[in-house]
């Protein structure tokens, strides 16, 4: 546990250097589009789908969530979201469920993810089966435990878009009437 924790502070660190590092152009010049620049393009952090919720299912503070904690996790959140206590989510429920629990009806992952059957509910065997598939993803090792590292994804940013076909040198503007004769 130790070694995970100085681990994470030092990816942490190692991080937040890197995004640091890349000053872009100087302050008060004009960016790739003519506006102001950014001064941080570093890499960007980012949590996997129902990482914040999984992460909420750990009980011993070991920063890892083990399948037992795990199991246990997703059966609180299955009765948390039913309800009516009908043993089914109703598509009401599920929404309302991950709006309240993933922070949005449009989070990660999504209805369709539950919802195998198509049959606009979800029992209790799809809410378990949908989170086992995430176990499985989010456990990158295959240790049979999640670590809080393996919630976390580090993406670049994508690089600025490139003009298209004008045929005008960047910063020229265009001469003449507007394109369809000005009318």
């Amino acid at each position: 546990m130790h070694k995970t924790i100085i681990g994470l502070a030092a990816a942490g660190l190692f991080l937040s250097g890197c995004a640091s590092s890349h000053k872009g152009p100087p302050k008060g010049t004009d960016g790739p589009r003519g506006g102001k620049a950014r001064s941080a393009l570093g890499p960007i952090a980012a949590l996997s789908g129902g990482g914040l919720l999984i992460a909420s299912f750990n009980r011993n503070d070991d920063y890892a969530i083990d399948k037992m904690e795990f199991d246990q996790g997703v059966s609180r959140a299955f009765i948390v979201a039913d309800q009516d206590k009908n043993a089914r989510l109703s598509m009401i429920e599920l929404n309302h469920w991950r709006a309240s629990a993933l922070g949005s009806v449009d989070a990660r992952p999504g209805t369709f993810f539950f919802d195998t059957t198509f049959d606009q509910q979800v029992s209790r065997e799809e809410f378990i089966a949908a989170w086992g598939k995430i176990h499985q993803t989010s456990d990158r090792d295959n240790n049979g435990q999640i670590q809080f590292a393996e919630l976390v994804n580090i993406v670049e940013r994508p690089s600025a878009p490139q003009q298209r076909g004008s045929g005008r040198k960047g910063g020229e503007e265009r001469r003449g009437p507007p394109p369809g004769g000005g009318r």
